[in-house]
């Protein structure tokens, strides 16, 4: 690779920091304080110089891609986010969010980083505004004196930074964890996967220690005994979990069919795939975040990150 003539961010336009670095036959690798690594394809870089692709859409993309780089995998390059006119438009989509999912964004990603009460959490709004799909720093600033007046935060800043110092409250706990239904088991993880004996292992090597390291109890079908219908039973399960892990290897429908049901009920759902089988996925469920693993040992330590990266310290 060699130095590329656009020496700023194709998406926020930051200049500061910014390397960019030409890809032949490609396009361009870009690392931005602010939005983070990623590639992008030649013809998409030409489609914001020329103005096709706008600037709202340009910063539903930095939040996405900011998002992807809270992984390391991403951020490291070892698995690449890569930008295109075939897919920029999915990735945008997910992050055109209206002021009160940006501002529960800023809560959930608060009670993320303290982890327990009490817990300072250092955030740059020059820098860290995509993490809430908020379009400037300003925006950001905004959401966080509108917590403070809501009593759900407070916040001083660093002498000597940009830097904000924020402490959610116990009401922006309360608000940050509400109280789960009453059908829902706390620290319940259901995991819906192909029933093939081929996947025991990515199962009781992988998924299963890695929930159970995050403090999560998991549970597989497979493993439970029951006497009504299997499908009935599954339902029940996915009704009961904090939250799905659903492993798409094997390709089969009913494991999208499950995982879809989660969705629908409002669960987190967390998506793996075997790396060898990444081509065989849906459309539906391929702009999503996937692990996409390469041995049992990979799986459960990335799914063991995703855990803690994105869903919230279990309720004791």
């Amino acid at each position: 690779m060699t130095p590329y003539e656009r020496e700023k961010c194709c998406l926020c336009d930051r200049e500061t920091n910014t390397q960019v670095c030409q890809v032949p036959e490609y396009g361009a690798l870009f690392k931005c304080e602010v939005c983070g690594r990623y590639d992008a394809a030649q013809e998409f870089i030409t489609s914001i110089e020329s103005g096709v692709i706008g600037a709202e859409t340009r910063a539903e993309l930095s939040a996405a891609v900011r998002e992807a780089n809270q992984y390391p995998a991403v951020a490291t390059g070892e698995s690449p986010f890569g930008l295109s006119l075939q897919n920029y438009e999915s990735f945008a989509r997910q992050h055109r969010s209206t002021v009160p999912e940006k501002i529960d964004k800023l809560l959930l990603l608060l009670a993320r980083r303290s982890h327990i009460p009490g817990n300072d959490v250092p955030l740059s709004p020059e820098l860290d505004y995509p993490l809430v799909d908020a379009r400037s720093p300003n925006e950001l600033r905004t959401y966080i004196q509108y917590l403070q007046d809501c009593q759900l935060l407070t916040s001083r800043n660093a002498t000597s930074t940009s830097q904000s110092f924020c402490t959610l409250t116990i009401l922006g706990w309360q608000k940050a964890q509400p109280t789960l239904r009453a059908d829902v088991i706390p620290n319940l993880c259901f995991v819906i996967m192909w029933f093939d004996a081929s996947m025991d292992a990515a199962y009781f090597e992988g998924i299963e220690p890695a929930i159970r390291e995050c403090g999560f109890e998991p549970r597989r079908i497979k493993e439970i005994e029951f006497n009504e219908g299997i499908t009935d039973r599954i339902l029940a399960e996915i009704r009961q979990a904090r939250f799905v892990v659903a492993d798409l290897t094997g390709v089969r429908p009913n494991v999208y069919f499950e995982a879809g049901f989660a969705k629908g009920l409002g669960r987190e759902v967390i998506w793996c795939c075997k790396q060898s089988e990444a081509g065989e996925l849906h459309f539906d469920t391929k702009h999503l975040n996937h692990i996409m693993w390469v041995d049992v040992g990979d799986l459960k330590q990335r799914l063991s990150d995703r855990i803690r990266a994105t869903v919230i310290t279990p309720a004791v």
